[in-house]
């Protein structure tokens, strides 16, 4: 009998960045000064879990690119977000333009506090059913840290999701990602 709780994968998942954020601490401050390049491709996974009108857990993974209107790994940026969830039978997939404003904490390190904002699409679909369309909000706030100017280690410290057609759904979301500045 299949017991419900944290799959394995995503204990070796966050294991995985934390092994990855650490190796890099290891530089201290001198691997974390200021990032320059304003490109990123990021990946990340975490639960999901439904507050009003939806099922309790989900599993997602996150996938974004984008890059900063000034130049630099701080200011304003605009990405690309796409997010996969999965639970028992079900499948979901949110896309769309994402906004967030990465504040460097302390000037010269690469530490960034980031509220973020999406709007887009979303679908779930069920092997049983009709796929679901949705119009789709996304509000939330990151901590992330750049190593050695190129390796990005973030954490989704809440995300609050708005799936919005003839009723409305809402869904909280945390995660740990790494991803790439070019």
């Amino acid at each position: 009998m299949r017991t419900k709780g944290p799959r394995p994968w995503s204990a070796l998942a966050f294991l995985g960045v934390l092994t990855l954020g650490s190796a890099a601490l290891g530089e201290g401050a001198r691997g974390m000064r200021q990032g320059t390049r304003p490109g990123f491709f990021e990946a990340s996974v975490g639960p999901v879990v439904g507050l009003l009108n939806t099922d309790r857990l989900w599993a997602q993974s996150s996938l974004e690119i984008g890059g900063h209107l000034q130049g630099s790994s701080a200011g304003p940026a605009l990405s690309g977000s796409f997010d996969f969830l999965g639970r028992h039978d079900w499948f979901g997939m949110e896309m769309g333009l994402k906004f967030r404003w990465d504040i460097q904490v302390r000037r010269g390190l690469a530490l960034y506090l980031a509220p973020t904002a999406r709007a887009g699409y979303a679908f779930y679909t069920h092997k049983l059913d009709r796929p679901r369309h949705y119009f789709n909000l996304q509000f939330g706030f990151e901590l992330r840290m750049i190593f050695r100017n190129r390796l990005i280690v973030f954490v989704r410290i809440f995300s609050f999701d708005f799936n919005i057609f003839d009723h409305v759904e809402v869904a909280f979301d945390t995660g740990v990602g790494i991803g790439v500045s070019f």
